[in-house]
């Protein structure tokens, strides 16, 4: 299990390494999200030991924003977030989600700039 995550890890940041190296990232918007936690396998031990630690990965990568989202989301937070880097307006909330890419009171999200 441990040899996949390894190898995955190297391979997607070997391929985001060459978008960006060949300029594959203007106008471009890359998104990486996971749709569920692991399930139970042979590292089991470990994850339960950091359960706290146990999220889903969700990611935006263009070439003029590297963001850090402030404050936990859902699921229901990706389709709303891709639209607003997409640049498409006027969706409100969509699937009871709201974007993490802008900050909006009431819903608790703030965005760090890194």
């Amino acid at each position: 299990m441990l040899n996949a995550i390894h190898c995955t890890d190297y391979l997607v940041g070997n391929w985001i390494a060459e978008l960006k190296r060949t300029d594959l990232l203007v106008n471009t918007v890359l998104v990486l999200f996971s749709d569920h936690l692991a399930m139970r396998n042979t590292q089991w031990d470990v994850l339960m030991a950091n359960k706290k630690q146990r999220k889903l990965f969700f990611i935006v990568l263009t070439e003029e924003y590297p963001r850090v989202f402030g404050q936990p989301a859902t699921p229901f937070n990706v389709a709303p977030t891709v639209q607003d880097y997409l640049g498409i307006s006027g969706y409100g909330t969509l699937n009871a989600g709201v974007s993490c890419a802008m900050e909006r009171p009431g819903h608790g999200f703030r965005l760090d700039q890194k």
